[in-house]
């Protein structure tokens, strides 16, 4: 009814406009979600990162229990963090873990440990992993190494390395 009159090709064509337009919206809506990071506001001291990694896993937990992963949290400091945005570099480091896996049951650890005074936590899996050739890569907005096979837009690791270079850390 919305194309009435037009020749089949124009109507063709406004199907595939509309198409489109619904696979860039989930980017969009990425690209709004990374510039909208504010710098250091709400910064908290003495944050316990288990309280903000069990939220992460809360808000993975439909991928968590359909996929059956493990997940293993060692013993965490008391650090200076800001909050929502460490919630989310945990749980695109879970849900990323539970995406790319292997045949296997996924596998998360995440552990923490003193290293010449600094912590250094590490979130490690069972899953594809990638070539360190790749490592640089990986952490740019839209850049993927597996296509369309996986889906997502592309933005989280970017996401994950800005919140964590922010507390003026590494990824």
């Amino acid at each position: 009814q919305f194309c009435h009159g037009w020749h089949r090709q124009q109507e063709n064509m406004m199907v595939a406009v509309g198409e489109v337009a619904e696979q860039l919206s989930p980017r969009v809506r990425a690209v709004i979600g990374y510039s909208l990071h504010p710098p250091f506001m709400g910064m908290v001291d003495g944050l316990h990162p288990l309280r903000l990694i069990e939220e992460a896993i809360g808000n993975c937990s439909v991928a968590i229990e359909e996929s059956q992963a493990e997940i293993s949290i060692g013993p965490m400091p008391k650090v200076r963090i800001h909050r929502p945005q460490m919630v989310q570099v945990f749980q695109n480091l879970i849900s990323n873990a539970i995406k790319y896996r292997r045949e296997e049951r996924p596998r998360v650890d995440i552990a923490a440990a003193e290293i010449d005074g600094e912590w250094q936590v590490t979130v490690s899996d069972n899953g594809i992993g990638f070539d360190n050739q790749y490592a640089d890569r990986i952490f740019g907005i839209f850049k993927r190494l597996h296509g369309q096979e996986y889906p997502g837009t592309g933005i989280g690791l970017a996401i994950c390395q800005r919140v964590i270079e922010r507390h003026h850390g590494r990824i």
